[in-house]
């Protein structure tokens, strides 16, 4: 039976400058005899250190622990002392932490999930490196998709030079293979970290004259900084600094959403995260109860589907609420400033009844 979580989770103070184990780790009292502990990742998010409470004994081989819910955030992948601050996060299944694709099992019709593709930065823009991505499928086995017909890609490299293996050539992708061909419609995607890019622009001007819209819901790069170049071997670099979203081609902030409240009578609790002003989603999509049951939250609530730690930035894959699974978007990616982040008035996580 899964134990319920009733406390509200009082976040850290500060998150920054702060390298020592003990300021990452907290242990949480569940009940009188029952325990987990916490890995702080962000002011306002907290994810388990382990897939389950410990109820009477602090590990595992003196009795068997109680697992947590499927679905929710994990430290991946699991190291007895783990890394800190958290890089990645994981899913909490039968008990273990693995990766959140692992998770596509448990959603029922689930549709392909594709991981973004390899790129090689050429004249300042993202390039396709081979017209594939990896994509899990519902049975959650791996398979190779092809790209969407008119990215640009590498067609041909140079010799290398100096460490360095320069584009020579630039094609675009075509079922699946990169092709000697310039768009008739060229199409700038912009770095936002490796091997993640976004479109510069949401409407097209094409070599005829004409322009074309991308498809509503496309991310496209909403705020962006130029820096000069470096030196005289280096362009300008484009930074993007927010993503947002194609409508009827222009690029569009995402609207803002807080997590409504659970309608529930058996006092069920959860817990939402704060990742900027205009934007709060539930942590996982089930709820514990007083009882020791648990309810789903409701469907399409938006959810943490992933978090990653980039050099610059906090990166949120946000996700939907589906059966009870944070099921992945394709076209909802969030970025905040490791170095100047969203700050929030009330340091807590909000507890959802």
């Amino acid at each position: 039976m899964l134990l319920p979580l009733v406390l509200v989770v009082q976040m850290f103070s500060t998150l920054h400058g702060d390298e020592k184990p003990s300021g990452y780790i907290r242990k949480v009292n569940i009940n009188d005899t029952c325990s987990a502990d916490k890995l702080r990742v962000t002011d306002y998010l907290e994810v388990e250190k382990y897939c389950f409470v410990f109820c009477g004994h602090r590990y595992p081989d003196e009795k068997k622990p109680k697992k947590f819910s499927d679905g929710r955030l994990c430290s991946y992948p699991y190291e007895i002392y783990p890394k800190l601050p958290v890089e990645n996060t994981g899913k909490c299944i039968n008990g273990t932490c693995q990766p959140p694709e692992s998770i596509v099992n448990k959603m029922p019709k689930a549709h392909p999930l594709c991981k973004f593709y390899y790129t090689a930065e050429h004249e300042g823009e993202a390039l396709a490196k081979e017209c594939h991505q990896f994509c899990y499928l519902n049975n959650g086995t791996l398979a190779r998709k092809p790209l969407e017909d008119g990215l640009k890609c590498v067609y041909e490299w140079s010799s290398w030079l100096w460490l360095i293996r320069p584009v020579s050539k630039v094609g675009i992708c075509q079922n699946g293979h990169c092709i000697d061909k310039q768009e008739d419609c060229p199409r700038r995607r912009l770095t936002v970290y490796p091997n993640f890019d976004v479109d510069e622009d949401c409407t097209l001007t094409c070599k005829n004259g004409t322009t074309r819209k991308l498809d509503n819901g496309t991310m496209c790069a909403l705020q962006k900084t130029v820096s000069g170049p470096s030196s005289f071997f280096y362009s300008a670099t484009t930074t993007v600094t927010e993503i947002g979203i194609c409508e009827q081609g222009n690029c569009v902030p995402y609207e803002s959403y807080t997590v409504p409240p659970h309608n529930s009578t058996k006092g069920c609790n959860g817990t939402d995260i704060f990742i900027h002003k205009n934007l709060t989603v539930a942590s996982h999509c089930q709820l514990e109860c007083s009882d020791g049951s648990s309810e789903y939250r409701d469907e399409n609530v938006l959810c943490l589907w992933k978090y990653r730690l980039q050099e610059q930035v906090h990166v949120f894959e946000i996700g939907v609420c589906y059966c009870g699974i944070c099921k992945p978007q394709n076209n909802h990616v969030v970025i905040t400033s490791r170095k100047d982040p969203p700050k929030k008035d009330d340091h807590q996580l909000k507890e959802v009844r």
